[in-house]
């Protein structure tokens, strides 16, 4: 079995990937195996041999013994006489054989071959257990691998590998492909069946490409025209779908289920005959407890407002659409010299909203990706099951009540139950990761400030509230904070993706438990939770697990840095790049703009040299907001013993 692996993992000592896939094939399937890690000769590939066999070696060999002589010919076929392999003159013709009775003719040393792996669904089980597995170990989310479905709606991206000589022309035929993905994504939400996004798929894709190679041989500048005008065909049915839909959303007239009449105590009480009494007196079977919803079911809330955003966002498509729509029939009907000023006006606006309805396409199907779905598909299937899931528990609810609750139910039972159902369906808790900013206290948001005080539980990247510097940060806004339940979470400063993973993994198994318990957490981090904040890996695996994760944006140290130097970080057209100081920076500080290097102090003695050599000019804060602020305006100036929490900023050369 041969797998791809991210040119990222070349970072990665060979002998522990090696490591981790053997072992990791052992574990998951019970057997034996080998690899092998290379590039191919190109170096544009780097790739894992994975070896294992399908059979078992017997601890004792099985061998079978002749009950009779036994002839073979020269092909070593059993013949049922001996005449049948001698010449003309009787004797055993040559490379022909003679078993005789009581000598072994059959030796088994391994078992028969392994059912598990003979499977049909065997390859496709394997594909995904070691994307996931690789996946765990990608650093950079672009690099995230997932398993494609063979004729399935979706078409496959190319993987590039480094120094691709046709790297160019592959990224455009993976971003026509991708736009193609992104389509069948607002196709799904809007409704569309999947039958008819294949059919369009066949006949204007599959079907014309292979067309196109028996009339033109292999051209691929072709594949991009084939793509574009499927896309078209697609997207025309998506519009005919969401008008019919929008049409009869607007026929629908909403009404109240009719309450049944209410047992009131002014209606006339009617004797209770002496067997009824008797049958009261009885003892009642034992009641069954009450049911409870599957985790499938207690997700459906959590995917609801995923699905919510899908629509939103496909509505807000539409409309742009529509709008674009109108200006190109006025477009149409402006002829002559004298409108030739607002045919270049609508022209303009035109164009405009074609690049506005661009990001909104690729925004919609980022939207499932920010919760952990490969594509639309996926979450439409999760979010199905756990409609039935809900469906079924409602039921099942309902059933109970018709069976065990009180009859007649007053109207004052009716309030309580439906308190009890909204108390269980949303038993579950929730968690807000909370950026706290750079240090200054006053430099904290108000919501940030609003929603520590109004959690249970507050939750802090390390083992003592003491030594915790957003704690110490959030502190100094809240002093209240001292007196709400502290769980210490974690996280060990190291690249060891194991040790990491599973302190990641301890961390979600803690605050899950907390958030089941029906508590609001408040998960404090430094500066932006959403700049290289280890919450967001714990943040993207309880989104996966069903919990409610929310992000809540701090002042980013960079920016409070900027603002301590007095300095802009980019003006006009210049681009701002941010770079994890802990990791090599030479080639990111050749990119032309701003470059911000974040937490460079384990490397500071490296990101000096490299910035020396660059001759560009940079400043450093240390500590910024906090006790030691340290403000240093040169690259030469810039200590070897600075702190971890050190910011460089630097811009490109200045021209003499």
């Amino acid at each position: 079995m041969i797998i791809a692996l991210p040119e990222s993992f070349t970072e990665y000592p060979p002998d522990k990937l090696l490591q981790i896939f053997t072992d990791h094939f052992r574990q998951t399937y019970g057997t034996d195996c080998i690899a092998a890690l290379h590039h191919n000769k190109r170096k544009t590939n780097y790739h894992i041999h994975l070896i294992f066999s399908e059979r078992t070696l017997l601890e004792q060999p099985i061998e079978k013994v002749a009950t009779r002589n036994m002839f073979y010919d020269e092909k070593g076929n059993h013949v049922r006489t001996k005449k049948e392999i001698l010449d003309e003159d009787g004797n055993i013709r040559k490379r022909c054989k003679v078993i005789h009775k009581g000598e072994v003719y059959e030796r088994q040393i391994f078992s028969i071959k392994d059912k598990r792996f003979k499977a049909e669904n065997f390859l496709d089980t394997v594909k995904q257990d070691y994307t996931n597995l690789i996946n765990q170990y990608v650093q950079d989310e672009k690099q995230r691998l997932q398993v494609f479905e063979r004729g399935g709606m979706y078409l496959a991206t190319k993987k590039i590998g480094k120094n691709n000589p046709k790297a160019a022309e592959m990224e455009a035929d993976n971003a026509k492909r991708t736009l193609w993905n992104q389509t069948v994504d607002r196709a799904i939400v809007t409704g569309v069946a999947k039958s008819e996004i294949m059919q369009i798929k066949k006949e204007r894709i599959t079907d014309r490409i292979a067309e196109s190679v028996w009339i033109y041989g292999n051209r691929p500048n072709l594949l991009s025209s084939i793509i574009g005008t499927a896309i078209a065909v697609l997207e025309l049915l998506i519009s005919k779908v969401l008008l019919k839909t929008l049409e009869l959303a607007d026929k629908v007239i909403s009404k109240e289920l009719e309450a049944e009449p209410e047992n009131t105590d002014f209606k006339e009480q009617k004797a209770v005959p002496e067997e009824s009494r008797k049958q009261a007196d009885t003892p009642k079977p034992a009641i069954p407890p009450r049911p409870q919803p599957s985790p499938e079911a207690v997700s459906y809330k959590h995917l609801c407002e995923i699905y919510q955003k899908l629509q939103e966002q496909n509505k807000a498509i539409f409309a742009l659409e529509k709008q674009r729509s109108d200006l190109e029939i006025e477009l149409s009907d402006s002829k002559g010299i004298f409108k030739a000023k607002r045919r270049s006006e609508l022209s303009t606006e035109i164009a405009g909203l074609e690049e506005r309805i661009s990001r909104m396409k690729v925004r919609l199907s980022q939207i499932v990706k920010e919760y952990g779905y490969p594509n639309a598909e996926a979450f439409y299937k999760a979010f199905h099951k756990a409609e039935t899931a809900y469906g079924d528990y409602q039921d099942s609810l309902k059933n109970w009540e018709q069976q065990y609750g009180e009859k007649p139910q007053s109207l004052h039972d009716k309030l309580k139950s439906k308190k009890q159902d909204i108390k269980e369906n949303n038993m579950q808790g929730k968690i807000y990761g909370i950026g706290v900013g750079p240090g200054d206290p006053e430099l904290m948001t108000l919501k940030a400030v609003r929603l520590i005080r109004e959690a249970d539980v507050i939750a802090i990247p390390g083992k003592e509230k003491e030594t915790c510097t957003a704690y110490q940060i959030a502190l100094g806004a809240v002093p209240e904070i001292e007196e709400k339940e502290i769980i210490p979470v974690v996280f060990p400063m190291t690249k060891d993706e194991a040790v990491l993973k599973e302190s990641h993994e301890a961390a979600v198994k803690s605050l899950a438990a907390l958030m089941d318990q029906g508590k609001t957490v408040a998960f404090l981090t430094l500066g932006d939770v959403t700049v290289y904040s280890t919450y967001g890996y714990v943040h993207k695996k309880l989104l996966a697990l069903g919990y409610e994760s929310v992000l809540i944006n701090g002042v980013p140290s960079f920016c409070a840095a900027a603002a301590k130097l007095g300095i802009s970080l980019g003006e006009k057209a210049e681009s701002i790049h941010i770079l994890p100081g802990s990791y090599p920076v030479k080639d990111g500080l050749k990119l032309p703009g701003t470059k911000i290097l974040m937490k460079s102090g384990t490397k500071i003695v490296d990101v000096k040299r490299e910035l020396l050599l660059t001759e560009c000019p940079a400043w450093m804060v240390e500590n910024c907001g906090m006790d030691g602020e340290r403000l240093i305006r040169s690259a030469a100036d810039i200590p070897e013993d600075a702190g971890y929490y050190s910011l460089i900023i630097a811009k490109d050369r200045e021209e003499q």
